[in-house]
């Protein structure tokens, strides 16, 4: 009898097991884009621009992106709006598109398709940013994934870090990368594309950088 008890309890304790292994591998984190509407987050910008005569020009503003309508099934109207002060009105800037599916999600910008995520997300996950446009291939990766990441005064326990570009030589420095957090979506974004002269980044000849950090959400 004892025995019996043992198989069955060992039976259902390893299916138990298998349904929560099944559970898991079938959770692809769509929540890292979440698609509200009416949602919204809050950035604070800075762009510099570096022009080869020298010319070293920063613009300082914040930007609004609201999750304005469905447009069809996943995809959605992204109305972007910007101030360069807080106590501006905000003025619209532009109006981008995204389209979230079981397997990736895609942002068009400036009339650019951008594949932005892949689901599941998960370690090891490489694919091409610009498989949607014409403009060359590039390779985006998943690097830290559903770790604690902290920006300005929040607090995020699950985020994803994506490298969308990694080339450092001794003209060129070219690094992007964006945040998502769940159930946020974009909290951070920074891309610096320079001509630089031997590894030294200060010495810049021309290029642009530009960095997003949230400052506040809601919906």
């Amino acid at each position: 009898m004892k025995k019996t008890l043992f198989i069955l309890t060992s039976i259902l304790f390893f299916t138990f097991c298998k349904k929560e292994e099944k559970a898991e591998a079938v959770n692809f984190h769509y929540d890292y884009i979440p698609t509200s509407v009416g949602q919204w987050n809050e950035y604070e910008v800075t762009k510099i621009i570096h022009t080869s005569t020298g010319v070293h020009d920063t613009t300082n503003y914040y930007l609004k992106e609201v999750v304005a309508e469905e447009i069809t099934t996943n995809n959605y109207r992204l109305e972007r709006f910007w101030r360069t002060s807080l106590t501006e009105s905000w003025i619209i800037k532009d109006v981008w598109t995204r389209e979230k599916t079981n397997s990736f999600f895609q942002q068009i910008e400036e009339n650019i398709s951008y594949t932005k995520l892949i689901f599941p997300i998960k370690t090891n996950q490489f694919w091409n940013g610009n498989a949607y446009n014409t403009v060359d291939e590039l390779t985006y990766e998943y690097d830290l994934i559903h770790e604690a990441y902290s920006i300005n005064s929040f607090h995020f326990d699950s985020t994803v870090i994506v490298i969308q570009q990694n080339n450092v030589n001794a003209i060129e420095y070219q690094k992007a990368e964006e945040v998502y957090a769940k159930n946020i979506g974009l909290i951070y974004k920074s891309k610096r594309d320079l001509s630089i002269n031997f590894f030294d980044i200060t010495d810049i000849n021309e290029g642009t950088e530009i960095e997003m950090k949230l400052i506040n959400y809601g919906i």
